[in-house]
């Protein structure tokens, strides 16, 4: 089709996306009336957006708009689907760690961090408080989504791990030190594939070393 619409909205996905992308398979054709779409955030004036409207309207381009969109639709359905279940297993573990008693006192959080895009529909800030017993996102580069699969990974019962050393070598953190005649000779991590959790520890770690924070100081001396 030619039209450059993307180039003035960052998230074709969003809700300014989605509206022009709906009202262009019913087939609307006329760039001005898509003026009434755009949301007040975005920073392009009216005769840029005009003008990214503008194309040539092929009708093979206009079915692939088409039914990609429909995918899309179908896609998003079944993620929010998927975010039901997670939840409904959040539930699960949240009794189990409170013996059967839903605490329906809110929690009040010291900090706030922002959410990624496709952040699920689900309060797992929360719900990893009420199964934790501590706010784990007050520890500094941990995401929702790290703290959600770091759970995902180990369960609820840590104690499978004798000690915070079994736990570090069991997430394929901690050198693999290789000592001959009281000497250290090699300190490699192990080569093996990292589960969900340990990826999430080390991209925590790396959003320390990136972040404006104190810990960071700690990978540049």
């Amino acid at each position: 089709m030619n039209i450059k619409i993307h180039s003035v909205i960052s998230d074709i996905t969003g809700a300014t996306g989605r509206k022009i992308i709906e009202s262009i398979i019913e087939g609307e054709r006329n760039p001005v009336n898509f003026l009434g779409f755009i949301d007040k955030r975005i920073k392009a004036d009216s005769e840029t957006i005009i003008k990214s409207l503008q194309g040539n309207w092929r009708e093979e381009h206009l079915f692939i708009i088409s039914e990609s969109y429909e995918f899309y639709n179908i896609y998003q359905e079944r993620i929010s689907s998927c975010d039901k279940q997670i939840e409904k297993q959040l539930k699960v573990l949240e009794l189990l760690h409170n013996y059967g008693v839903i605490d329906t006192e809110e929690p009040e959080w010291k900090s706030h961090k922002k959410k990624c895009k496709n952040h699920p529909e689900v309060d797992i800030r929360r719900f990893l408080y009420k199964i934790h017993g501590v706010d784990v996102m007050e520890i500094y580069g941990l995401s929702h989504i790290g703290g959600f699969e770091i759970l995902a990974e180990t369960g609820i019962d840590l104690s499978k791990w004798e000690t915070e050393k079994h736990f570090v070598s069991w997430l394929n953190l901690s050198p693999n030190n290789k000592i001959s005649g009281g000497k250290l000779i090699s300190s490699q991590i192990m080569r093996k594939k990292p589960n969900p959790a340990s990826i999430a520890f080390r991209n925590a770690a790396n959003a320390v070393q990136r972040g404006n924070h104190w810990l960071g100081d700690y990978f540049d001396e």
